[in-house]
């Protein structure tokens, strides 16, 4: 009896704190700024769509429902192309009139439903991560408090009661959407984090080092510079893991908060750099405005640079004050206009597609046909596939001395005498077992001046690399039975070279050229070369 009186104030000041930290009323300055930001970010891939609904989200084109992966195929209803486009454009109008702040609540009810009605009718490419955190954020924006300031409905509203509280008493809401923001990001990472744990590539940096050699999304020049570097980048993978994890516990503590954050943003920026991902970054830095509360928002409007929003902010209810005088207003007007513009530009959208006859529907020979393949195109397609050459099976070739975890630290191509040369070959997946052999040569003069070629073979190593590795290390210790010189090592697989790589051999107190530092020697497990 007495272990549950001294437990009950306990709980009755956890419980306090929970209703506080959810219900306590402070101005939402964070949701205001999101619902400002995020529906422009949203519209760059709109706008970029826009041109190719009636064939990505139409009956008359070829749409994709997430639902038959499911076995539902009919579980959203699918329209014809000029519906469509109706039903598109009216998703911008919502979209940016949720950004303006009229009719907010609507708008963005409006926005959520159409955005993840299109999303779904198109899950081979519409339907992506930044789709799905962005449905989320619109959904809690619609709940919010957010069109209390800085918006259209809050000056109509000063306008229908002119004797209300002063712009100095900004209207206060519950906080809860704002939390809920905040444990939605940090669930996300979380669950980005447990789905890394289960891939064992993320960790030794393949995944990543691909990732960045590609260019599925964009261009990003700095991701072929970081691809050369898989240590600098299994490196990362551990940061990010670590981060992701603390992330849902960071946020809740005032002095880690922001820290995390901007670990955040720097992570999204670099997926901008290195990866060639715009949109989902940009989406991302839309949910860390939610985290603005009052007390954070007060010390941001002290910077310098808030004072450009502040005038923006007090110019456009002006200006609309000027381009609507009060003496105009009408209880019916704004409600009409609403309807009125999102009736007109669906109007347009679909006049304007008309007009346009993307498909030549109208043109003068009639609608657009299928041309026939040739034969010769016909053979491509249905012959069998060509077998993989054994060279492009190697994606890299390096040679160094030091080597941690499964990546060389200190690549190179001078050594000296008495060191151990690591010779790692990176095979690129998927590939069937396989056995490769590694040749030391000696060189000698090429036709060219001035031109080495590989000469006598001194010694040669075999390894087996089987289907699920991706790497293959030849260890050689040179010491004073191999003289000073260019010397060669080629890579090969059966009867095909996959790579040949030169280095120079210096004596054993010469000092190299090179400025990395010598590699501390591992177990005595390598190969003398005879």
């Amino acid at each position: 009896m007495d272990a549950n009186l001294s437990t009950a104030p306990n709980d009755a000041s956890s419980n306090s704190r929970s209703q506080g930290y959810f219900f306590a009323e402070e101005v939402p300055f964070g949701m205001a700024l999101m619902r400002m930001v995020l529906p422009p970010v949203l519209l760059i891939d709109l706008f970029y769509r826009h041109p190719w609904v009636r064939e990505l989200y139409s009956t008359d084109g070829a749409t994709a429902p997430l639902g038959v992966n499911f076995a539902i195929p009919s579980l959203l209803p699918e329209f014809g192309g000029g519906v469509a486009v109706a039903l598109h454009a009216i998703l911008i109008a919502a979209m940016i009139c949720s950004s303006i702040g009229w009719f907010t609540r609507i708008s963005l009810v409006t926005a959520a439903v159409l955005y993840s009605y299109f999303g779904l009718l198109d899950s081979l490419s519409t339907i992506t991560k930044y789709t799905v955190i962005a449905t989320h954020l619109l959904l809690l924006l619609a709940v919010s408090s957010s069109h209390k300031i800085w918006s259209v409905d809050a000056w109509l509203e000063r306008r229908r009661n002119p004797g209300g509280p002063e712009n100095s008493e900004l209207p206060k809401a519950p906080v809860w959407p704002a939390r809920l923001v905040q444990l939605l990001f940090g669930i996300i990472y979380l669950g980005a984090a447990i789905t890394k744990m289960h891939t064992p590539s993320f960790f030794s940096g393949d995944q990543l080092m691909y990732w960045t050699m590609t260019y599925v999304n964009n261009i990003h020049p700095l991701g072929d510079w970081l691809s050369q570097y898989p240590l600098i980048l299994s490196a990362f993978g551990y940061v990010t893991i670590v981060w992701e994890i603390g992330f849902v516990f960071a946020i809740f503590h005032r002095g880690m908060k922001w820290w995390a954050i901007a670990i955040g943003a720097f992570f999204h920026i670099m997926t901008m750099f290195t990866l060639g991902l715009y949109i989902f970054p940009m989406v991302m830095f839309s949910g860390y405005l939610g985290y603005i509360m009052t007390s954070e928002w007060q010390v941001i409007s002290s910077w310098r640079v808030s004072g450009f929003f502040s005038t923006l902010a007090r110019s456009i209810p002006q200006w609309l004050e000027r381009m609507v005088p009060a003496s105009q207003q009408r209880p019916w007007a704004a409600p009409a206009a609403y309807a009125l513009t999102l009736g007109v530009v669906a109007l347009a959208a679909v006049e304007v597609e008309y007009l346009r006859d993307p498909y030549k529907e109208r043109g003068p020979n009639g609608p657009l046909t299928l041309e026939e393949i040739t034969p010769e195109e016909f053979d491509k397609l249905f012959e069998p596939d060509r077998p993989i050459r054994p060279s492009d099976k190697l994606l890299a070739f390096d040679l160094g001395t030091l080597q941690i975890g499964e990546h060389l630290s200190n690549r190179r191509r001078e050594f000296k005498q008495g060191e151990r040369i690591i010779a790692q070959a990176t095979i690129s997946p998927p590939h069937e077992d396989m056995w490769l052999d590694c040749w030391l040569h000696e060189s000698k003069p090429g036709s060219e001046p001035n031109q080495t070629v590989p000469g006598r073979s001194v010694v040669k190593v075999g390894q087996s690399v089987a289907r699920e590795t991706f790497r293959a290390n030849f260890l050689f210790k040179v010491d004073e039975s191999l003289p000073p010189g260019d010397y060669f090592l080629r890579l090969r697989s059966g009867r095909d070279d996959l790579a040949i790589k030169k280095f120079t051999l210096l004596p054993r107190g010469e000092v190299r050229a090179e400025t990395e530092d010598d590699a501390q020697a591992q177990p005595e497990e390598s190969l003398q070369a005879n």
